[in-house]
């Protein structure tokens, strides 16, 4: 089995880190239940947020969400891992560092969201850690399986391939019910 996962959202709180420099410079939250729907976002907001995505301060003071790197390195241990992020290449090397911090195994693929199926489809992946609901939607579409971590940037998002999980030991409990409870 061969089996991809996102970093921003699905194992780091990216975007949960994204909220504390933006209530620095704004004195209010970040709407994260729009950060995935940039089309909703004010024209200031999309502005900050293209901003910081190019920062590397973000992405490393970002921690994993409970569990994710345990249930990752069981994960290793029983498919193929594919690191299938939509990370600017510019973060290539912050990206690297924090795979090496946390031991993170897989081949790393920097695509954009829009690339993301695509890439599946050629690295035959037969599941898909991810958060980002139209991504899921989209990769869901192509008969792939996708194990989508509840996020409020993604509610609503349901379809066939979709199975739905709110945290990592879910999402162990899922691979484990696929292999027959080993």
């Amino acid at each position: 089995m061969r089996i991809a996962y996102d970093l921003d959202g699905t194992v780091f709180k990216t975007y949960e880190t994204f909220d504390v420099f933006y209530q620095l410079e704004f004195g209010k939250p970040l709407p994260l239940d729009k950060i995935a729907d940039f089309d909703s976002l004010t024209e200031k907001d999309l502005n900050w947020i293209r901003m910081v995505l190019r920062e590397e301060s973000p992405y490393l003071l970002a921690r994993p969400y409970p569990d994710a790197i345990r249930v990752l390195d069981w994960l290793n241990k029983h498919a193929g891992l594919l690191i299938l992020t939509s990370r600017s290449k510019s973060l290539l090397r912050i990206t690297t560092q924090q795979l090496d911090k946390y031991d993170l195994h897989g081949n790393l693929i920097m695509c954009s969201r829009e690339d993301k199926a695509k890439f599946c489809l050629a690295y035959k992946v037969n599941f898909v850690i991810e958060d980002e609901g139209k991504v899921a939607l989209d990769i869901a579409q192509n008969k792939i399986g996708v194990i989508l971590l509840t996020r409020p940037w993604n509610k609503g998002i349901v379809g066939d391939n979709i199975i739905r999980v709110d945290n990592w030991l879910r999402v162990k409990e899922v691979f484990k019910s696929l292999k027959g409870g080993e």
